[in-house]
C-alpha cells in the first residue's frame, strides 16, 4: 500500500464521517460567518484612521485582522489534527489496529489529520473571499510569495502538532502542547494586533513563535505585494523553526509509540 492511498483512504474516511452529520456542516458553516463578521464589525469600530503600526501592511486594519484570523484558525487545525485523530481512535479502539499494519507510523498521525487540514485550508479560502466581498482589498498580491509563506507555514505549525501528538499518546486526556501554542499564537503572534504594539519584553518572546513570522510574510505578500525576496527574513525563520522541532517532533513520537506498545497501553483513554 503507498503513502498516496493510505493518506487519501484517511481522507475518505473522514470525509463521509464529516458529511454524514449535515447539522455539524451548518454549524461549522456558522462558525465561520460569525468569526468572519465579528473580524468586520470590529473593523467598523476601530474606523479607518491612521495608525501607525498598520502602516506596514497597508492601513486597513480589516484586511490585516482578517488574514490573522484566517491564519489563526489555520494554526489551531494544524496543532491539534493529529492529537485528536489520534486520541479518537484510542477512544474508538482503532489504534492499536492501525499500529499493527506495515503503514509508516507517521502517515498515521498525518493521516489522522489530512482531512481537517485540507478543510481548514478551505476556511482560509472562505475568510479571504468573504474579505474580498466585504470591501478588504488584496489587488496587490504576491500569490507565489504568499504560497510560499503558507507551505513553510504549514511546515513549522505541524511540527509542533507532532509533538501534540506524542503528548497525547503518553498522557491520554490531558495535553498541553496545542493550548500553551494556541494562546500564545493569539496573545503574542500578532492574530488581532502588530507584535509592534506589545511591550518590548513580549515583543522579544514573539520574535519565537512561528505564527508572528507567518503572519509578517502573509500580510506583507497579500497586503503589500511583497515579493519572496522582501520578506525572507519571515520566510528563513520559519525553516529555521522547522529545522529545529521536525526532529525533535519525530523523535518524540517514535519514543511514544514505542512506550505505549511495550506498557500496553495502545488503547487506554
Amino acid at each position: 500500500m503507498t503513502t498516496v492511498r493510505i493518506l487519501r483512504a484517511f481522507v475518505r474516511r473522514d470525509a463521509l464521517d464529516a458529511t454524514s452529520y449535515k447539522l455539524v456542516l451548518v454549524k461549522e458553516l456558522a462558525s465561520l460567518l460569525a468569526s468572519i463578521l465579528s473580524v468586520y464589525f470590529l473593523a467598523r469600530m476601530i474606523g479607518t484612521g491612521s495608525v501607525a503600526a498598520l502602516r506596514p501592511y497597508g492601513g486597513d486594519y480589516f484586511a490585516f485582522a482578517l488574514v490573522g484570523t484566517a491564519l489563526a484558525d489555520y494554526v489551531a487545525t494544524s496543532l491539534n489534527g493529529m492529537s485528536r485523530g489520534l486520541r479518537l481512535a484510542q477512544t474508538l479502539g482503532t489504534l492499536e489496529a492501525m499500529l499493527a499494519t506495515p503503514a509508516p507510523r507517521w502517515t498515521i498521525a498525518f493521516g489522522s489529520a489530512a482531512y481537517r487540514l485540507i478543510w481548514s485550508l478551505v476556511r482560509v479560502g472562505v475568510y479571504l473571499i468573504a474579505g474580498l466581498v466585504l470591501g478588504a482589498s488584496f489587488e496587490h498580491a504576491d500569490p507565489v510569495a504568499a504560497l510560499l509563506a503558507l507551505a513553510l507555514s504549514l511546515l513549522a505549525f505541524l511540527a509542533v502538532g507532532r509533538l501534540a501528538a506524542a503528548s497525547v499518546l503518553i498522557l491520554t486526556a490531558f495535553e498541553p502542547v496545542t493550548a500553551l501554542f494556541t494562546g500564545l499564537s493569539w496573545l503574542l503572534g500578532g492574530v488581532l494586533y502588530p507584535t509592534a504594539s506589545l511591550p518590548a519584553p513580549l515583543e522579544a518572546v514573539a520574535a519565537f513563535l512561528p505564527i508572528t513570522h507567518a503572519l509578517e510574510a502573509l500580510r506583507r505578500s497579500l497586503l503589500q505585494g511583497a515579493s519572496i525576496s522582501d520578506i525572507g527574513r519571515s520566510l528563513l525563520a520559519l525553516v529555521a523553526f522547522s529545522v529545529v522541532i521536525l526532529p525533535l517532533a519525530a523523535w518524540a513520537y517514535r519514543r511514544a509509540i514505542h512506550r505505549i506498545r511495550v506498557d500496553g497501553s495502545v488503547s487506554h483513554y
